[in-house]
């Protein structure tokens, strides 16, 4: 992907992958606690710091990288719909690859056509775009399951992006919630349960 900078000028990215180095709390002055007369004017915010690496190189990723911070609902939001395309595209090459029928014969003859005229040279009947190619041996499984994650009674992990409310308040007024949280010391990041809407306590 390419960002654009103040005077619009192109940052080519697509040599960089990036890594996830760790999540971390921190408590700042918040003016809408103090002025709501809270029992504390230190609010929590949650931050993701993740570099950019040369790609091939994020087992270490030492040197030519850039560092940066951002808001970690903003950070597993971006993250999630990236690995949903992915999901997407995986399985829809799986669908149109692994699956094989007797009325496939003339389609292949079609691609075959194709091929001959697609008019960049690899014989690819691509057009010169870049394709997905399905791992048939594991494509249909791991679709399977995850058209069938509801059906199983699995929740979807993605859903607490944002902090949730899982149970409604009970007989004695307590309800709890479900939100993302830092892990193994900011290592990782996982599903949490809590008492309060925001996902702190």
């Amino acid at each position: 992907r390419k960002l654009n900078d103040a005077e619009d000028e192109e940052i080519d990215l697509t040599a960089y992958s990036l890594k996830f180095e760790k999540c971390q709390f921190v408590k700042s002055y918040a003016q809408d606690l103090a002025e709501a007369g809270s029992d504390t004017v230190l609010a929590t915010q949650r931050f993701v710091l993740f570099r950019l690496c040369p790609t091939g190189s994020c087992s270490s990723c030492n040197y030519n990288y850039g560092e940066y911070m951002v808001d970690m609902e903003d950070y597993l939001g971006y993250t999630v719909e990236y690995r949903q395309e992915e999901q997407e595209e995986m399985c829809d090459a799986c669908a149109e690859q692994c699956y094989y029928d007797a009325g496939d014969d003339a389609a292949a003859a079609g691609d075959d056509a194709a091929d001959a005229g697609d008019g960049d040279g690899d014989g690819d009947g691509d057009g010169g775009r870049r394709l997905y190619t399905a791992d048939c041996d594991t494509c249909q499984s791991d679709c399977q399951k995850i058209a069938n994650m509801e059906a199983n009674y699995y929740l979807d992990a993605t859903s607490f992006v944002k902090c949730q409310e899982l149970q409604a308040a009970d007989d004695d007024g307590s309800a709890l919630y479900a939100g993302p949280i830092c892990a193994s010391q900011g290592a990782k990041i996982k599903i949490g349960v809590f008492t309060d809407e925001d996902c702190m306590f």
